[in-house]
């Protein structure tokens, strides 16, 4: 069988063509990497010569018109741990295999730890010590006034205590926020191994947190979760930072509030649709601080990208790839050809 083609999607920023681990896995495949988008409504002419894809986050989605036209495709070594942009059962249904988050290959699997407080904090001081704004009076020569507002001593309400919202309680401490947390499956004893108040009403926490942080996954229940009842109950001088999902709140709602005054500010870097409309009303608002979901886009996180995503690929051509360390192993049941496979661990 001749050697596999293997395309590396989206390489942006050029971290993964420069890793020691694409440059090993080009020594046996055949690789191309892509530095920018695909061509729009072109991209099952770019992706059918490949067996192999590696994909960073979802910069391209895969819905299913996609995936039936890769007969070809079989397997994607996603970076991360979700694929909400990718259609699983299509996948599955075409025998094409997904592995996700960090290989499962023997031993025990180190957390990857969570960068997540760096982008928290930084949009948290940028909206409420006016950075943003100041900086730009300074770049027009100015030499403006401000009144801040310190965050020692307020209550940061995080919304899903885990492996991010977990990392942000612990460096909430040290600027000397009170900390409480509310989930869908949050206990006493979480809360309390993270050292934060578990409070288990939702709309209680968000009327008593000054400060209100999102790290819920998006799911069926947490889609729309904070619409305009919710939002309101943060009040003219609370503040929202969303890093999880944009969906999970309603930015219509959203918008209103904030530019009624009802809502304090808000500090955002995913949005419902991405990338955000040009005339979405987030763009006009003073009280706002957006970043273009950069929350993942550090150069440790995508060089660990390129290393996991390569070791699944290995992995999978030398077939040691657990059935349980991939999203979809059902899609091994398809009978067709493969230049790797899964083993039943």
């Amino acid at each position: 069988m001749a050697r596999p083609r293997v395309a590396v999607l989206d390489d942006y920023e050029g971290v993964f063509a420069a890793s020691e681990p694409v440059r090993r896995l080009a020594g046996r495949v055949d690789l191309d990497v892509f530095d920018a988008p695909l061509p729009a409504g072109r991209e099952a002419e770019a992706l059918t010569p490949y067996e192999i894809v590696v994909a960073l986050r979802e910069r391209t989605p895969f819905p299913a018109e996609l995936i039936t036209s890769l007969p070809r495709l079989e397997f994607v070594a996603q970076s991360g741990g979700h694929a909400y942009h990718a259609d699983m059962e299509a996948l599955s249904r075409h025998g094409i295999v997904m592995a996700t988050g960090r290989p499962k290959l023997g031993g025990e699997t180190a957390p990857q730890p969570s960068l997540m407080p760096e982008l928290v904090f930084g949009l948290l001081f940028a909206l409420e010590r006016e950075i943003p704004t100041l900086d730009a009076a300074m770049r027009r020569g100015e030499w403006p006034r401000s009144l801040g507002r310190s965050v020692h001593g307020r209550t940061l309400g995080i919304l899903g205590l885990g492996r991010h919202g977990s990392a942000v309680a612990r460096a909430a401490a040290g600027f000397g926020l009170h900390v409480a947390a509310w989930g869908p499956t949050l206990t006493t004893e979480r809360a309390e191994a993270a050292g934060v108040e578990l409070v288990p009403d939702l709309d209680a926490l968000l009327d008593r947190a000054d400060i209100v942080s999102m790290h819920l996954k998006l799911s069926d229940e947490s889609r729309g979760l904070l619409g305009e009842d919710r939002l309101r109950r943060i009040g003219p001088r609370g503040v929202l930072i969303n890093t999880a999902r944009g969906a999970i709140v309603d930015e219509r709602a959203l918008a209103s509030l904030l530019r009624a005054g009802d809502l304090g500010g808000a500090a955002l870097d995913v949005y419902a649709h991405e990338p955000l409309a040009t005339d979405s009303p987030l763009r006009a608002l003073d009280n706002v601080v957006l970043t273009p979901h950069v929350g993942w886009t550090t150069d440790r996180n995508l060089a660990e990208f390129a290393e996991d995503t390569v070791a699944h690929v290995e992995a999978y051509l030398d077939g040691r790839l657990p059935a349980s360390g991939v999203a979809n192993p059902a899609a091994l049941e398809v009978s067709r050809d493969r230049h790797g496979t899964l083993t039943s661990g």
